[in-house]
């Protein structure tokens, strides 16, 4: 009885369910990041519109949409190499500072 217990259990098996587990996280933190960085675009659009800006006023969202990405490499990368709470903390870090960054770059320039 125990020795078909101990067959059932795969570690094969455990490891895709985490792996498509943390991709299904990064994708809906990629989505509300996105979010983030649509609604940051259409409002230096708005402002470029109304102000005569140049469109050099995108350039902190293209770094951040950059630097997301990147940052969602290395915890991809991470969490390959065995360490998963820490892809996980690496990803909920870099899109709060990504959050973060838009909001004081277009309170800036409002």
């Amino acid at each position: 009885m125990m020795q078909d217990r101990q067959d059932m259990y795969d570690e094969q098996k455990e490891l895709r369910f985490y792996k498509t587990l943390f991709w299904v996280f990064e994708v809906s933190m990629a989505l509300i990041v996105g979010v983030f960085l649509y609604t940051s675009f259409v409002g230096v659009a708005t402002l470029i519109a109304k102000r005569g800006l140049s469109f050099m006023a995108y350039t902190p969202e293209v770094v951040l949409s950059l630097l997301y990405l990147f940052g969602a490499y290395k915890a991809l990368k991470r969490f390959d190499s065995g360490k998963r709470l820490s892809a996980v903390g690496l990803v909920m870090g870099i899109a709060s500072l990504v959050i973060v960054l838009l909001w004081v770059h277009l309170s800036k320039i409002v």
